[in-house]
């Protein structure tokens, strides 16, 4: 694992790292680190709550890093296959990971330790989530139909079936998988289609507690929806697809998107909405990350360091932006300067 720290680079930080775009507020930013994991692609990140650390999950390895110094603390050792998804307990002492052996890790991040195995799902695992208070975590694949949820207290001895999701026929396929940041809602894309809905594919969002509702609706995208994230709020919810787009939802009102995001050249690979909420960045197979304004859905600045197709994006607050690459390359951004990042 190398690291170079850009900061002392004065020539380069005194040089644009952005493109910025008539007629929309241009945020500055400076390349904080660069981290080269060198372990195959960047499948998620995940910052800890206090911002003090960053775990990382890429093709080879599950790695957490001083998110200050930007040194390698741990590498948890076990997956027997590529790590798609990664998630930090609140309090910061226990991570889970799922990974392309069908398997959810829940470790120590001070030891290290493997604490559990768990093996239900049939499928890559590649979503995960700690509830708010961090008593429980849920995992969820887009090869199976169930959902999961685990018991923090008893390190992940105990677990819950959570059901499965209705109108899907069996040539169809889940092609995205999300919660909620605290675990309340799960939104799964898949490559359905209902014509009595008119054209695209369905949204499957179901709330995982109390009554279990659910809506089914669907994203207005020419091609198969990619990534999904939800706001922290639960009550937005973009979705970004290989057409080169992103759309904006709300929530209470599915009967279409209140923005579409268009300035990526080619398909949409990662997407994230910040803390609490006013950006949203998403990155491309193009090579590049787009921050935008989600209320009003313009385009702010585009971050054109990376050489490969971005997979990952992942903030901390407003103002600090981690972003991975399919070469395993992984780059922290300092973003300021417009009232959305003060």
């Amino acid at each position: 694992m190398k690291v170079l720290k850009l900061a002392s680079l004065v020539l380069l930080l005194s040089v644009p790292l952005f493109e910025t775009n008539s007629g929309a507020q241009s945020l500055s930013q400076t390349v904080k680190a660069r981290i080269d994991v060198q372990q195959g692609a960047i499948n998620d990140m995940v910052f800890s709550t206090d911002g003090r650390h960053l775990a990382i999950a890429s093709t080879k390895s599950l790695q957490l890093y001083d998110a200050k110094t930007y040194k390698e603390l741990i590498s948890f050792t076990g997956h027997t296959d590529s790590v798609l998804a990664v998630a930090l307990s609140p309090d910061g002492k226990l991570l889970i990971s799922g990974g392309q052996d069908e398997t959810v890790r829940l470790w120590r991040t001070d030891t290290g330790e493997l604490v559990r195995t768990r093996e239900e799902h049939w499928g890559h695992v590649n979503a995960l989530a700690f509830s708010a208070d961090g008593e429980m975590f849920w995992s969820g694949c887009n090869n199976d139909r169930e959902i999961r949820s685990w018991f923090s207290y008893d390190g992940g001895k105990s677990s819950k079936r959570q059901g499965t999701l209705p109108y899907m026929k069996p040539k169809d396929v889940y092609t995205a998988t999300v919660f909620s940041p605290n675990a309340e809602i799960l939104v799964r894309a898949s490559t359905a289609t209902a014509p009595e809905l008119g054209d695209g594919f369905l949204i499957f969002f179901i709330s995982l507690h109390g009554t279990r509702t659910s809506t089914i609706f669907r994203a207005t995208h020419a091609d198969p929806v990619n990534v999904l994230t939800l706001h922290a709020d639960g009550n937005l919810l973009a979705t970004g697809s290989a057409d080169k787009t992103i759309q904006l939802w709300n929530i209470k009102d599915t009967t279409q998107p209140s923005h579409i995001l268009s300035k990526h050249t080619r398909g949409i690979t990662a997407i994230a909405f910040s803390d609490p909420g006013k950006l949203i960045a998403s990155g491309s197979s193009d090579k590049t990350i787009q921050l935008w304004d989600v209320e009003t859905g313009k385009p702010l600045d585009t971050l054109t360091e990376h050489t490969s197709m971005i997979t990952a994006v992942t903030f901390f607050g407003d103002k600090t932006l981690a972003s991975g690459s399919s070469n395993g390359t992984v780059i922290l951004w300092n973003l300021k300067g417009t009232d959305l990042t003060e």
